[in-house]
């Protein structure tokens, strides 16, 4: 079962994903609560209801014509306002080459236990042992592993640079298509477009 998180009429709502086409939860079951954090909240109770209904329009056994095309319909993040957010320092070879890359010693710590820091939740739009040392995990609290070995232009550019002192920097520009592909979950597809507006932060920067 595919749960998304979408528009509707300024508020977010919780819908299942089925051939393309979005359903709310109240077409699955009218009881069944109407945004990912109360569904998370309510998973044991929620969850089997969902499913049952989600079971019954993907195999045709009934239908409903409550259905939004998914290209019609905004989606949000799945979760769009997390309670928490910890992002970890899982893969090695990032950390390591992003350290060679501004030459300093690979952390000795890091083979000790898994690391991760907390990040700002509201600019969200796995390791479970170590970030629930001490605290309590909540229904909505996202968890994320960290950049994976290659995985930001920062760690590529600098790796490139310690070989080519004359390697051009690549960054992300507009138009580039940015793809991340995770075995039985799916491929999540973003492509970079200009904002509108002159503003800059690294423009502030250099004037500073």
């Amino acid at each position: 079962m595919k749960l998304v998180s979408y528009l509707l009429e300024e508020r977010d709502r919780l819908g299942v994903l089925i051939n393309n086409t979005v359903y709310d939860m109240e077409v699955l079951h009218p009881d069944l609560p109407n945004s990912m954090g109360m569904f998370l909240n309510y998973w044991e109770d929620a969850f089997p209801v969902a499913q049952a209904g989600e079971l019954m329009l993907r195999e045709g056994s009934r239908t409903s014509k409550q259905g939004m095309a998914v290209n019609d319909v905004q989606l949000l993040a799945p979760v769009p306002f997390p309670t928490s957010c910890r992002d970890g320092y899982a893969f090695r070879q990032h950390v390591a080459a992003a350290r060679r890359n501004r030459r300093a010693e690979m952390i000795a710590e890091f083979d000790q236990y898994p690391v991760f820091y907390f990040t700002n939740p509201h600019s969200i739009m796995e390791i479970i042992e170590r970030a629930s040392y001490g605290v309590d995990l909540y229904p909505g609290d996202v968890i994320g592993s960290g950049t994976v070995g290659t995985g930001c232009f920062l760690e590529l550019n600098g790796t490139a640079k310690l070989k080519d002192p004359d390697f051009p920097e690549q960054w992300l520009v507009a138009g580039d298509v940015v793809e991340m592909e995770i075995d039985s979950l799916g491929k999540l597809t973003n492509t970079i477009v200009t904002e509108e507006t002159g503003w800059s932060i690294l423009k502030r920067k250099k004037i500073g």
